[in-house]
């Protein structure tokens, strides 16, 4: 449940609230856009790679720990390709599209957690093929946990007539990755393990941030 109260509020979830999707995994992993919409004919002619796939997304979600933080911010007013929130600007023509009509937008961070670097790292020294499995279920559980906080955010918008835009991260479009340091500034993502090195580069590498925008939500006689 999304505290209002709090100017930036912190979420742990359980690894196991945090539901995989095979079809996601499989698609990180390269498989044609027509195999995943017939996977279970994928899977029965790729038995041992199916067999290998589901393993490792159940040795991921054993060790993701999944938390996310976030804040609202109120969008004060955009001038070409400035947006200007209440406690910082940030200067993108793709994020000013995103944010049109917007009057407020939520920051998130969010992370799996350091284990599954240190899974990856470990086993390409020996098994590429299944350290790209854990790459794959790794990029799929941040994801979902990403996606659960942004259903939380979409229900409290909407419960006070708002609606949402599609989140929005640094490296999008001409979104810069200096942003980054706006989103350590304002959530400080170091309470949930999350560090933004001097290449702007988050640690642990499964981690994601983005901007939720807020947009009224038109009566219906209008």
């Amino acid at each position: 449940m999304l505290n209002p109260l709090e100017t930036v509020s912190i979420i742990r979830f359980k690894n196991l609230d945090i539901i995989p999707v095979e079809k996601e995994v499989y698609r990180y992993l390269g498989v044609s856009p027509k195999d995943l919409l017939d996977l279970p004919l994928f899977k029965k002619k790729n038995t041992g790679f199916a067999e290998l796939v589901e393993k490792g997304i159940r040795e991921v979600q054993a060790l993701i720990l999944p938390a996310v933080v976030y804040g609202e911010q109120e969008i004060k007013k955009t001038e070409g390709n400035n947006i200007f929130f209440e406690n910082f600007a940030v200067a993108s023509s793709s994020l000013a599209v995103n944010l049109k009509d917007c009057s407020k937008a939520t920051l998130v961070a969010g992370t799996i957690g350091p284990r599954i670097d240190r899974l990856i790292q470990k086993t390409s020294r020996f098994n590429a093929g299944l350290s790209g499995i854990y790459q794959a279920a790794g990029a799929m559980f941040i994801e979902e946990v990403i996606e659960k906080l942004n259903l939380l955010i979409n229900e409290r918008a909407g419960s006070l007539g708002y609606e949402t835009r599609p989140r929005f991260s640094p490296g999008y479009g001409d979104l810069s990755l200096e942003t980054q340091k706006i989103f350590f500034g304002f959530l400080k993502p170091e309470k949930i393990g999350l560090t933004l090195m001097d290449t702007l580069v988050m640690a642990p590498e499964k981690s994601v941030t983005a901007f939720i925008g807020w947009k009224k939500r038109k009566q219906k006689d209008e």
